[in-house]
């Protein structure tokens, strides 16, 4: 019995290091895209992305077929108390953490859209990472008037 274990050790070892040796990927969840609004080709994409990679990493950036332009964006008030939204070169995420990407703050502005996006659409967007692989993931489109709470 123990030289069966043994052999088994023997063969399955490879595999074993060879998948720890692997970068895992970034998770996403609840990634949700607003329907446009009117003759608008341009919309919004939140979400959460959780690090359990063990390093520090960062969304560089987004891409998809459906749009010219993907761009990481953040909402801020100026001095003024007037709202507007700044490119970011990435945002930052740390071990071990996650950032929620929601209306207001942190998202993923699509521009130049191909076509009206309606409700029940999906979206594939490219997610790109300093350090993990990048992730492909379908991004459900919701009404224009949904909040992020709404999203399962």
């Amino acid at each position: 019995m123990h030289k069966i274990l043994l052999a088994l050790m023997v063969v399955l070892a490879p595999f074993s290091v060879a998948q720890a040796d692997e970068p895992q990927a970034i998770e996403t969840r609840k990634m949700w895209a607003r329907a446009t609004i009117g003759q608008s080709l341009t919309t919004a994409v939140y979400g959460i992305l959780e690090n359990q990679t063990g390093q520090d990493d960062a969304l560089v950036a987004v891409s998809t077929p459906v749009a010219r332009m993907a761009q990481i964006h953040r909402t801020t008030m100026n001095e003024m108390g007037i709202m507007t939204m700044d490119h970011m070169e990435k945002v930052v995420l740390k071990d071990g953490t996650f950032v929620v990407m929601e209306p207001g703050d942190i998202h993923i502005m699509l521009m130049g859209l191909e076509q009206k996006l309606e409700a029940g659409f999906e979206v594939p967007l490219k997610l790109e990472f300093e350090n993990s692989p990048a992730r492909q993931v379908r991004v459900m489109v919701y009404p224009a008037t949904t909040k992020f709470g709404d999203v399962k």
